[in-house]
């Protein structure tokens, strides 16, 4: 186990003691989000959410699943999106796929999105968003800058969603990167088309450095942590 730091009750004790298991695993979590929109914008979008969770995400899955039935847990889910997506409905009952020697945990929901492209308030036209809702919630939460001790942060984190939206026509889009790192974690975003424009695919990975930020770096921190959470 991971003890932290302790405290060693001896005389020539100076400061805390580490007590970290060494090697101790990152635990990481994978989502890969398919919008299929391919049937045209009249048609429902096909949404196939595919997450892979590894070493304590795995057996934090199993420990879900353990106190719940699969149905309801899938529920639970269609519930979540339903926030961004207001015409979503299951389509199938979700897959488990657990490798326990690998500590890999792998489920699949299948879902079907009415109402997925809505009128553009000024073009005219058709538009559509797809959300990265999950890398949303998985970003800390915000704090006030003024403290004066450090603040905790969930760590190590290493978490990746990749989101696929295949369109039923070509479109055009500069490829696009960018970057936000500074105490305690680094975010790393990239969009680009792919199949002759008829496959966007954008990835957001976050990843944490610390375990806490320095009260003298929390204006910081929070400024960019902001930044990081306007740009999903």
């Amino acid at each position: 186990p991971d003890f932290g730091d302790a405290l060693v009750v001896a005389a020539d004790t100076t400061g805390l003691t580490p007590m970290r298991a060494p090697g101790r695993a990152v635990p990481r979590r994978h989502i890969h989000v398919l919008l299929d929109a391919s049937d045209g914008m009249d048609a429902d979008v096909r949404m196939t959410v595919t997450t892979t969770s590894v070493d304590h995400d795995a057996e934090a899955v199993r420990s879900r699943m353990a106190t719940r039935p699969v149905d309801q847990v899938s529920e639970e889910f269609k519930n979540y999106y339903a926030n961004y997506y207001p015409g979503i409905r299951r389509d199938g009952a979700m897959v488990v796929e657990d490798d326990r020697e690998a500590n890999r945990v792998v489920t699949r929901e299948r879902y079907l999105i009415e109402g997925f492209w809505e009128k553009a308030p000024e073009a005219g036209g058709l538009e559509a968003t797809a959300h990265a809702a999950d890398m949303f919630d998985a970003l800390p939460e915000l704090s006030t800058p003024n403290r004066q001790t450090p603040l905790a942060r969930p760590h190590p984190v290493d978490f990746t969603l990749t989101t696929e939206l295949r369109l039923h026509e070509p479109w055009n889009m500069e490829a696009a990167k960018d970057t936000i790192a500074r105490a305690a974690f680094r975010y790393d975003h990239s969009a680009e088309l792919k199949d002759e424009g008829r496959r966007m695919v954008m990835v957001d990975r976050y990843r944490s450095l610390a375990d806490h930020v320095q009260p003298g770096e929390l204006g910081d921190y929070m400024a960019k942590l902001r930044q990081t959470r306007d740009n999903l």
